[in-house]
């Protein structure tokens, strides 16, 4: 058989084989580019539903962090703390804040465990240093350890937890410490975490932990009804992407960093 008429044979009994499933190709529906997807690369899960974008304002000499929560039970919570660090813009962030040279940090997650602030510590450490959480990017953390557990003493109480892990970034694996709340907005069961931390070797000799443990005390979480969902359509990020003509919102004061890391 000459090469133009194999071709053509080839080309037929293609045509033959694929023919049954050209309705179901059809039937697809279109990949949809969301908030998660917009980076190019995937999101960490923080549990984070915004209803508008974080801003750092300036409350006298100190610089506080504003965040609006969708809950999973019809609330938005508020949450704030105080941070020495710089507000992280771009779709691969939720609500984080880091030092410029990046060692040190903190970042919000919001869930509902089975019993609130009460729930075992194991959830909490799988929530937190999961394969899909904020340190996961490169393979989730190695040797977690929970190094203390108490109820936070503080007004709006909750829960306070200090660890120590190693973290994965590329090849190399690095020491890290931190410290967690959580505390219940009012009249809903999920939680607002605070994770604050470094690098073990800045932790004892850089003021480290004095300066995480001051950013975890400092969170506040108020909450108010809303009809919203906890679902990607409530986040601010998702109609935004739909209005390129937008004008990205300015901060009301404070720090912004944006980091690409």
């Amino acid at each position: 058989m000459r090469p133009i008429l194999q071709r053509r044979a080839a080309a037929r009994l293609a045509a033959a084989l694929l023919t049954p499933f050209i309705p179901e190709l059809r039937q697809q529906p279109a990949l949809v580019i969301s908030a998660t997807t917009m980076s190019g690369k995937t999101r960490p899960d923080t549990g984070c539903v915004l209803v508008s974008e974080p801003r750092v304002d300036k409350v006298g000499k100190a610089q506080v962090l504003n965040a609006e929560l969708v809950t999973s039970d019809g609330y938005v919570a508020t949450a704030s703390f105080e941070t020495p660090w710089f507000l992280q813009l771009g779709n691969y962030y939720d609500v984080e804040v880091r030092s410029k040279e990046g060692g040190d940090g903190a970042f919000l997650v919001s869930k509902t465990p089975p019993q609130g602030t009460s729930a075992p510590a194991a959830w909490f450490s799988d929530n937190i240093f999961g394969i899909s959480g904020r340190y996961g990017a490169y393979g989730a953390p190695q040797d977690v350890r929970v190094l203390r557990d108490e109820r936070d003493r503080s007004v709006d109480g909750g829960r306070l937890l200090e660890y120590s892990f190693t973290a994965l970034k590329g090849t190399a694996e690095v020491q890290r410490r931190a410290f967690v709340k959580a505390v219940s907005p009012p009249g809903s069961k999920d939680v607002v975490i605070l994770v604050a931390g470094t690098t073990a070797s800045r932790w004892k000799k850089e003021n480290g932990e004095k300066t995480s443990r001051a950013v975890v005390d400092s969170l506040r979480v108020s909450s108010s009804k809303t009809n919203l969902k906890k679902d990607e359509a409530s986040d601010y990020r998702t109609y935004k992407s739909k209005m390129p003509d937008l004008a990205p919102q300015t901060n009301g004061g404070g720090a912004m960093y944006n980091n690409g890391d």
